[in-house]
């Protein structure tokens, strides 16, 4: 007995293997891309201190470091820029 779709049934399981097989790695690659991301923010955030030095002169380093510091967005950071206002 003929299957409705003829040929196309082919077609068909062929396309759910692959969907199937892509399914799997689907989750890994999201892990490795995560564990990649973080790095990046890492190196950007070290690249922006290292210009912030650059920048600012030699005198004023302790200023730099709260600067970063206040860069941050935590609570307590976006609280003080909130009263300086």
């Amino acid at each position: 007995m003929d299957s409705i779709l003829g040929p196309g049934n082919l077609i068909l399981q062929v396309l759910f293997l692959i969907m199937a097989i892509v399914w799997l790695f689907v989750p890994f690659a999201v892990l490795a891309i995560r564990r990649l991301l973080a790095q990046l923010v890492q190196k950007q955030e070290e690249t922006n201190a290292l210009l912030r030095a650059l920048v600012a002169p030699a005198s004023s380093q302790a200023a730099t470091s709260t600067e970063v510091d206040r860069d941050r967005p935590t609570i307590g950071n976006i609280l003080k820029q909130v009263r300086d206002r």
